[in-house]
């Protein structure tokens, strides 16, 4: 598989349309830590070489603490990864064994003591929120734990079951039940105000940083700016059009082996792309602009945007700052519906 990664960044080489040099460079999507860090770093090395990078501002990995031994981040280090993505969803040993999860929470901790003895100084980890049985204490336990740790950046997620998984079935049969709306409200609410009383910024709906330690390649995506995904059901995105790469491996590398790539393909309409850019933008402390909609969508729709946003404004779902427009955090829990309400 190593090698159709190869080979299909070097057939995507003219995808982005010579726009500028690409930035970031994200391992995950999957376990990327199957792959030895001399493994990665040929990876690396294409693509600098087919985009002609000199350097990534950004070059993240994701993995697991189970994962991660001090000499592999060691490893990840020597080839120029410069942030890490920890997948400790919590500090719990009960709630990772429910969750399914392989690590404990002793090798989660342990997981970041050796890669911060391995040099990396950007460091996030991802934590679950909304969990079945999971009281306001424990969370706060969690967080507080977190803290602790003194971390440059935190995600947080709530727990979506779907119907096919292992806890999908699990709850069907009755044998647990969704935490309660204003339970995972709740728990929401202290993750902000623990977080923000801590010093972080809240930039984004489940997304909190120290002061410049932004998620460089996630807030490009917020941004609308161009990508390219590589591997099995891999997405790219130039602006105008969206395509993902056929979800079979074997369909996948037969392809390659032709020198071809398999994927599907759809072209966005104005309507869609402004769409999009409401639906990342107002997940965002930033949110959107009055003047951009003018300018890349036309008078009529920032006519629309300006009537429908009105009743927002009235009930403080949404300020108005200038020609900004942004939700307050206090009202991200519900970000979607307020988007949705928007949508053209």
């Amino acid at each position: 598989m190593l090698q159709a990664f190869l080979q299909e960044i070097r057939l995507r080489g003219s995808y982005l349309n010579n726009a500028a040099s690409p930035v970031t460079l994200y391992f995950g999507g999957g376990t990327p830590t199957v792959y030895a860090p001399r493994e990665l770093g040929l990876i690396v090395k294409q693509v600098k070489e087919t985009f002609q990078v000199v350097d990534f501002a950004e070059l993240t990995v994701e993995a697991n603490p189970d994962d991660l031994s001090l000499q592999y981040l060691t490893g990840l280090y020597e080839i120029g990864v410069n942030r890490l993505s920890i997948g400790i969803q919590s500090f719990n040993d009960e709630h990772l064994r429910r969750m399914k999860r392989r690590h404990t929470a002793k090798q989660a901790v342990e997981s970041l003591q050796f890669a911060k003895e391995a040099g990396f100084e950007n460091i996030t980890i991802d934590l679950m929120y909304g969990l079945p049985q999971l009281s306001l204490d424990e969370w706060k336990a969690t967080i507080e734990k977190a803290l602790s740790l003194e971390l440059s950046h935190l995600s947080a997620y709530h727990l979506t079951i779907e119907p096919r998984t292992l806890l999908g079935k699990q709850q069907q049969k009755g044998f647990w039940h969704p935490i309660a709306e204003e339970e995972s409200e709740a728990q929401f609410l202290l993750l902000h105000q623990l977080l923000t009383q801590s010093g972080y910024e809240h930039y984004e709906v489940s997304n909190f940083a120290r002061a410049g330690k932004q998620a460089i390649h996630n807030s490009l995506y917020w941004q609308q700016q161009p990508y390219i995904g590589i591997g099995p059901s891999a997405h790219s995105f130039n602006g105008y059009s969206r395509q993902w790469n056929v979800a079979n491996s074997k369909q996948y590398l037969a392809a390659l082996q032709e020198g071809r790539l398999s994927f599907e393909y759809e072209a966005l309409t104005p309507a869609m792309r402004y769409n999009e850019y409401l639906l990342v933008g107002l997940r965002t402390a930033k949110g959107v602009n009055l003047s951009y909609i003018r300018q890349h969508f036309g008078e009529a729709v920032a006519d629309y945007f300006s009537k429908q946003i009105q009743h927002n404004l009235m009930r403080g779902t949404i300020i108005r700052e200038n020609d900004n427009y942004r939700i307050p955090a206090k009202h991200f829990f519900v970000s979607d519906s307020i988007i949705e309400h928007l949508f053209s």
